[in-house]
């Protein structure tokens, strides 16, 4: 291909995101993903905490809520 023809399309797809596009925005409560780091004693006091609540059968029973609920708490 030639140098001009590569440049346009180089621009044009350096800023989108890897993998097919949403089309819209979800609602502002739906779940996204993401990504955080936590010493490995901190895991498995949450992890511990986890198995713990699903063995008597109350909510949060797992990392994901338990980090959530904490979250919400700080900021609501």
């Amino acid at each position: 291909m030639a140098k001009r023809m590569v440049y346009p399309i180089a621009n044009r797809l350096a800023d989108r995101p890897y993998g097919e596009e949403k089309k819209g925005q979800g609602s502002e409560n739906e779940m996204a993903r993401t990504t955080i780091s936590l010493s490995q004693s901190l895991l498995r006091a949450i992890e511990d905490k986890a198995l713990f609540n699903k063995r008597l059968g109350i909510e949060p029973k797992n990392v994901s809520s338990i980090i959530r609920e904490a979250l919400n708490k700080c900021f609501y």
